[in-house]
């Protein structure tokens, strides 16, 4: 006998639970960064209430447009589709600010930790997103380790 699952309210769809482990995985992602760039912009904010300098604005708006990239960069993380990288428009996005916000940081003072956090930050999440078929060997040169992707082992 057939039987769908629609027949059986009570009966819960398979693999559920999984996908409500990964979506409450995947906000709680979000929310720490939103947390860590919230307490890094005010931060900022609060160095440029103070000193009014340029410098300290331009880092106030590179933090706020890496913050806001990355936050729409953790989207990629709930994609099962396989589909591999994310558009290099995105990842230049992602990047961007948070290179230029690390490039003034060499200048910035005290500033200079949530300067280049930023670029961490924004490190941390690509490695996040970055597909499971793509090996490190093919960003290190590992010539063995892509000729077998199971890894190196004794020439035979």
């Amino acid at each position: 006998m057939l039987t769908l699952m629609a027949a059986h309210p009570n009966t819960a769809a398979p693999f559920a639970g999984v996908n409500a482990t990964w979506t409450y995985t995947l906000g709680s992602i979000v929310f720490l960064f939103v947390m860590l760039d919230l307490i890094t912009v005010t931060q900022l904010l609060a160095r440029w209430a103070n000193s009014r300098s340029g410098m300290d604005l331009a880092l106030v708006l590179l933090s706020v447009a890496a913050a806001a990239t990355r936050i729409r960069y953790c989207w990629f993380l709930r994609s099962d589709s396989g589909s591999g990288w994310p558009h290099i428009g995105w990842t230049i996005a992602l990047f961007a600010p948070a290179i230029a916000s690390w490039a003034l940081a060499f200048a910035a003072g005290e500033a200079a930790l949530f300067a280049a956090a930023q670029l961490w930050f924004s490190g941390v999440i690509f490695s996040l997103v970055a597909p499971p078929e793509a090996p490190l060997a093919a960003h290190r040169g590992d010539a063995c380790a892509l000729a077998r992707p199971a890894g190196c082992g004794p020439l035979r």
